[in-house]
């Protein structure tokens, strides 16, 4: 799934340019569900915008959380098997919102419940398996570098 390329385009958002970066490193832990590159390129956007600019961070994720919450009963969708849409029009908009949201807010309750510390030692031991790194792998990972059970994540997929 995440193989399919990055495209970078001119653009004047810092926040589309950040994303678009962040998926340098979500490839290289080659995750075999676009939910789990997606959402941690949007959770990579929001930690550096928080850096750089907190009042775009805070709206930004206010927004996808909202926009999840808003829509969820609306969409049966499982991260299991969402990806992304070929075009973007008046007629899918609104589901695409919802993956894409659905998928931030899945990564960002990890990380809000693991902490930045944690995270960053799960990603690395990600980053050096010599496999592609499924829900099932990428959970076991987090709760072993956690201690934690992250069985709430599975309610996502």
């Amino acid at each position: 799934q995440g193989s399919k390329g990055i495209y970078l385009l001119h653009t004047s958002s810092d926040a589309i340019l950040i994303h678009e970066l962040a998926h340098y490193w979500t490839r290289e832990c080659r995750f075999s569900h676009i939910w789990m590159d997606e959402g941690h390129a949007d959770l990579y956007t929001y930690l550096v915008l928080a850096q750089t600019n907190p009042d775009i961070a805070t709206k930004r994720k206010d927004k996808a959380l909202e926009t999840y919450q808003k829509l969820e009963r609306k969409y049966d969708i499982s991260l299991s098997t969402w990806d992304t849409a070929d075009s973007f029009d008046p007629t899918n908009r609104e589901v695409i919102q919802f993956g894409y949201s659905k998928a931030f807010t899945a990564i960002y309750l990890i990380y809000e419940d693991l902490g930045s510390d944690t995270m960053q030692t799960g990603w690395q031991y990600l980053s050096q398996l010599d496999r592609t790194v499924d829900e099932q792998c990428f959970i076991q990972v987090m709760e072993e570098a956690s201690d934690k059970d992250l069985a709430y994540v599975k309610e996502f997929l």
